[in-house]
């Protein structure tokens, strides 16, 4: 998906709720929402993709944490551990997300599936491949009528028209 795709959490994430959540690029959480990896307590392994993301996300060992122990991990530790964007009180989610919908839709598109792109590229490669890679994204996205434009928006000290 070259968009991005922002995650309001305005409750529990869990089981597959949770895969969904982790899957998205930005999470904005109210206080009391939490992560649950609860299959453990049923006798199954983790689902929904979960075990490639949350290792990626938070580092293994907090990952299997929440694997092996079915314990649901908070919105402020999972803010504090870098899982959750924002936290924010329940009354102000839907403003919140809605802001930063809309701030995205001004950013110029190319250069946002670009970033997306790069960074799932980076978190299978080494540091090499990741740094060719971002050139060749650099070179194509050269070419393109939103740089063309960022560069004379800069240049003229006013705001890209995307």
């Amino acid at each position: 998906m070259p968009k991005p795709v922002i995650a309001a959490m305005n409750g529990p994430a869990a089981g597959i709720g949770a895969s969904f959540a982790l899957a998205c690029d930005i999470r904005i959480a109210v206080p009391e929402a939490y992560i649950l990896e609860a299959f453990v307590n049923i006798g199954l392994a983790p689902d929904g993709g979960v075990s490639w993301l949350l290792p990626r996300l938070v580092g293994t060992g907090v990952a299997y944490e929440m694997f092996f122990t079915g314990k649901p991990l908070q919105a402020a530790d999972a803010h504090r551990l870098g899982l959750v964007n924002r936290l924010v009180p329940a009354d102000r989610l839907e403003a919140e997300v809605r802001e930063l919908a809309a701030q995205l839709t001004q950013q110029p598109k190319g250069a946002m599936a670009g970033a997306k792109r790069a960074v799932n590229h980076a978190l299978e490669s080494n540091y090499e491949e990741a740094i060719e890679f971002e050139s060749y994204l650099q070179e194509a996205q050269a070419a393109s009528a939103e740089f063309s434009e960022g560069v004379q928006a800069f240049l003229a000290r006013r705001a890209a028209k995307q």
